[in-house]
């Protein structure tokens, strides 16, 4: 049954209730509405949609990664490439997608590379594809402790100075 006539059926049948006294106006009224809704234009979709590159950019490389499997694509994933568009714009967005796959991080490769984990840390990853260097917790706690000395040494000289 095409959609012509699915539609003539669902018509034919609302407008026989309504003018059950005069059928041939109900014929007339039919053929009118399907014409009308044939001629409506159509929706055209122009370019491609945010976040498909990036979607493609990712595929990519996790499908070179994780040895030709690739990932499972559904609405969220499609969201979480539109997201990181918006975040980061597109231009960033594709290579980011890809320099995310390619991380060693332990959580990453235990869960495969998910990109909600990408669009959480976003800034995280985008500051390393830009080329800032991360550090460790062991550094980070060295860091924590140097501030910490500085504001005792500092807190201690003030004191002094008033005393």
């Amino acid at each position: 049954m095409t959609k012509r006539e699915k539609h003539r059926r669902i018509l034919t049948s609302i407008v026989d209730h309504i003018y059950t006294k005069q059928p041939s106006v109900g014929d007339d009224l039919v053929n009118a509405i399907l014409d009308a809704i044939e001629d409506m234009p159509r929706k055209k979709k122009v370019g491609t949609p945010p976040g498909s590159k990036v979607w493609d950019s990712y595929k990519e490389a996790y499908t070179e990664r994780y040895l030709g499997i690739e990932p499972h694509r559904n609405t969220t994933t499609n969201v979480h490439c539109k997201r990181l568009v918006e975040l980061v714009g597109e231009i960033n967005a594709v290579p980011l997608a890809a320099f995310y796959v390619r991380q060693n991080d332990q959580d990453l490769m235990r869960d495969a590379h998910p990109l909600n984990y990408l669009i959480a840390k976003y800034q995280k990853y985008n500051a390393r594809f830009q080329g800032a260097v991360g550090i460790t917790s062991e550094q980070s706690r060295k860091v924590e402790r140097l501030g910490a000395s500085v504001t005792a040494s500092k807190n201690y000289l003030e004191e002094k100075h008033r005393g």
